[in-house]
C-alpha cells in the first residue's frame, strides 16, 4: 500500500539526519556499510534477475523504506535511554495500524490490498 506518507514524514527526517550529523554517526559503525553494500548488490543484481520487475520493486521498495529507517534510527539515537523509546514505540505503531482493520465489517473500506483479511485475526 502506496500512502504517500512516506514523502511526508521521510524527507524530513532524512534532512534531520542530514542537518544532525547522523549519517556520519551511522557510518562509523561496520552495520550500515554493510547494509549499504547490500543495497549496492540488490541494485547491481536486478537488472540480471529472472523476475527483472519483482526484483527492482524489491530493491526499490528497500531503498525507499527499510534502508531510510536505517539511516534514522542509525543517525538519530543516541543513548541507550532513546533506543529502549525506540522499541516501545514500534510495537505501538504495529498495534495502531492493527487496530482500526478490526472495526472493519468484511469488504467493507480498507485498503483493497489488506493484510487482515481474515477478521478472525482480530480475536
Amino acid at each position: 500500500m502506496n500512502t504517500k506518507l512516506l514523502y511526508v514524514f521521510g524527507v524530513p527526517a532524512l534532512a534531520g539526519v542530514a542537518l544532525a550529523g547522523g549519517l556520519r554517526r551511522a557510518f562509523q559503525g561496520r552495520p550500515a556499510i554493510y547494509w549499504t553494500g547490500f543495497l549496492v548488490w540488490m541494485g547491481l543484481a536486478a537488472p540480471f534477475s529472472f523476475w527483472k520487475g519483482a526484483s527492482v520493486g524489491q530493491f526499490l521498495s528497500y531503498a525507499a523504506r527499510e534502508y531510510i529507517m536505517l539511516l534514522v534510527i542509525a543517525g538519530l539515537v543516541l543513548s541507550w535511554r532513546e533506543c529502549r523509546m525506540l522499541m516501545y514505540a514500534s510495537p505501538g505503531a504495529g498495534f495502531s495500524a492493527w487496530l482500526p482493520a478490526c472495526f472493519q465489517r468484511p469488504g467493507e473500506g480498507g485498503p483493497p490490498d489488506s493484510r487482515i483479511r481474515n477478521h478472525d485475526q482480530c480475536e
